[in-house]
């Protein structure tokens, strides 16, 4: 798909699990903007505002995760130009990736010329890459929050390791609030 001159706003991917005696119930919101799955977008001057991305969990379960505030990308190949994400949030009742973008399974992101303020997740603030690629230029970073990773936070799934290619961004004011990498 082609998504230009689009604004998403306050929009939410809520995902319940709930089969009422299982130990595994686990709910996962993804995308809460746009879910991206084994697909190719083309994403250009659209404004990210407020969409969350959260996971919850009934019964006996322990786990609601939210994937991507903004955008999750499932094995996609996106291209993300001049864009604006600010006050995307992913989480849940025990666990979010990425507040703006998560890329997961073999993905690769391209993000140019765009700007994440003020975003937040448990593990990457801005974005999560999860056994993906993250080619990333001449971008902002702006006052993003996390746990892990204030901006970014690259992890491993499997034997597939995240790769980051970064090329004349700037990164200001992101905090890591427990472990680690304010920035990256």
């Amino acid at each position: 798909p082609t998504i230009n001159n689009c604004s998403f706003a306050t929009n939410r991917a809520d995902g319940y699990g709930y089969s009422g005696t299982s130990i595994y119930d686990v709910g996962y919101g993804f995308g809460g903007a746009i879910c991206n799955d084994h697909s190719s977008p083309i994403i250009t001057n659209c404004t990210f505002t407020s969409d969350t991305a959260f996971g919850h969990y009934s019964g006996l379960g322990t786990q609601g995760i939210g994937y991507g505030g903004g955008i999750y990308d499932n094995a996609s190949f996106s291209k993300v130009i001049n864009c604006k994400f600010g006050n995307e949030a992913a989480f849940g009742n025990s666990n979010g990736f990425g507040g703006a973008f998560y890329v997961t399974n073999n993905g690769t992101a391209t993000v140019n010329k765009c700007n994440f303020t003020e975003n937040y997740s448990l593990h990457g603030g801005a974005m999560f890459i999860n056994s993906g690629k993250l080619v990333m230029n001449s971008s902002l970073y702006n006052s993003n929050k996390a746990y892990n990773g204030g901006a970014i936070c690259a992890g491993i799934a499997g034997p597939d390791v995240s790769n980051i290619t970064a090329y004349g961004n700037i990164f200001v004011s992101n905090v890591a609030i427990s472990t680690g990498g304010g920035a990256i």
